[in-house]
C-alpha cells in the first residue's frame, strides 16, 4: 500500500505537462544530440526535486497542529505558485527549442550550394554601393584596417537566419578588438525575391543593430566579381587586400543558443589574418542559399 506522499510524488511524476517536456527532450536529442537532451534533463529534474519537495512537506503537514497548518499553507501556496511558473517556463522553452529544429530542418531542405576553395592570389574589388544608412561604401572606407571581412548575406535564407545574430555580435568584437573592417553586400534579384528588398534590408540592419555597412549590389556586378556563389558567403583579406579565407562561418548544424560564448570558425580564422596577415591552415568551404541572380 503506498503512502500518501508516495501517492502524491506518483501523482505529480505522471502529470502530462512533466511527461510531455520530458518526451519532447528525448525527441529532441534522437534530432540535435546529446546536449539537447541535457539542457530538458536539467529542467526535468529541476522540476521534479520541486514537487518532491511539495509531497514531503505535505506528508509532514499530517503531523502539524492546526496553528502550524495555517502558517504552513503559505509555503504550500509559494511551492505551487513556483512549480506552475517553472513549467509555464519549460512549455514556452519546448516551443522556442522545436521552431529553432524547424529553422534547421529548413536549411536542409533549402538547395544548398557550395563555395569554390580559397584563390589565395585574389585581391579584393572595389565597388561603390548604397548602405541601409544612406550613404555609399567603397574599400577606402576600410583602408586603415588590419583586415577585411566582405560578407555576402540576405534577409530570407534560413543559412543566413540561423546565425545572424552570432555574426552579427562577433563581427562587433573583431571590429572593436581587432580593428577589421566589415561589409555585408546583399545580391540577390529583389523582384524575384523581395524579402531582400532594401527596405527590408534597412529594417534587418536596424533590429539586429548591425555595427558595419549593409549594403545592396543591385546589377549584382560586385558578387559577379568577387566569385561568390551563396548566402553566407565570406571573404576575408589581410591590410593588403590579398584574400586570406574563403571559408563557412561554422558547423551549419550548430546551435548558437546552446553555445553562445562559442567562438566561430570565421571569427578565429578573421582574428589570426588580422594579428598576423597570413592565411589560416583550417579551411572549410561555406554552405547556403544560392544567390538568386536576374534572368538575362
Amino acid at each position: 500500500m503506498l503512502s500518501l506522499m508516495e501517492r502524491r510524488l506518483l501523482l505529480y511524476i505522471m502529470n502530462p505537462a512533466m511527461l510531455a517536456t520530458l518526451v519532447t527532450g528525448i525527441l529532441l536529442a534522437v534530432a540535435e544530440g546529446y546536449y539537447v537532451f541535457l539542457w530538458f534533463k536539467v529542467k526535468f529534474m529541476l522540476v521534479l526535486a520541486m514537487l518532491t519537495i511539495h509531497a514531503l512537506l505535505a506528508q509532514h503537514g499530517k503531523n502539524l497542529s492546526r496553528n502550524e497548518c495555517k502558517r504552513s499553507s503559505l509555503y504550500f501556496r509559494i511551492l505551487n505558485e513556483a512549480v506552475t511558473a517553472l513549467m509555464v517556463a519549460i512549455v514556452i522553452m519546448v516551443m522556442l527549442r522545436i521552431r529553432a529544429l524547424y529553422a534547421l530542418y529548413r536549411c536542409k531542405k533549402v538547395a544548398a550550394v557550395v563555395t569554390p576553395t580559397l584563390d589565395a592570389g585574389f585581391t579584393a574589388c572595389d565597388f561603390q554601393l548604397k548602405s541601409t544608412d544612406g550613404a555609399y561604401y567603397s574599400l577606402d572606407n576600410f583602408h586603415n584596417s588590419n583586415a577585411l571581412l566582405v560578407m555576402f548575406i540576405c534577409n530570407h535564407c534560413p543559412y543566413v537566419k540561423a546565425v545572424i545574430k552570432h555574426l552579427v555580435h562577433e563581427v562587433k568584437l573583431l571590429m572593436t578588438d581587432f580593428g577589421v573592417g566589415a561589409v555585408a553586400i546583399m545580391p540577390n534579384d529583389t523582384g524575384a525575391y523581395p524579402e531582400d528588398s532594401y527596405d527590408k534590408m534597412v529594417a534587418l540592419a536596424q533590429s539586429l543593430a548591425f555595427p558595419f555597412p549593409y549594403v545592396i549590389d543591385e546589377d549584382q556586378s560586385v558578387a559577379r566579381s568577387y566569385g561568390a556563389v551563396c548566402t553566407p558567403d565570406f571573404f576575408c583579406f589581410n591590410r593588403e587586400m590579398k584574400l586570406c579565407y574563403r571559408g563557412r562561418f561554422d558547423d551549419p548544424n550548430k546551435d548558437w543558443e546552446l553555445s553562445p560564448n562559442d567562438k566561430s570558425e570565421l571569427f578565429e580564422a578573421v582574428r589570426f589574418i588580422a594579428e598576423t596577415g597570413k592565411v589560416p591552415d583550417d579551411q572549410v568551404p561555406s554552405i547556403g542559399c544560392s544567390i538568386k541572380w536576374r534572368s538575362g
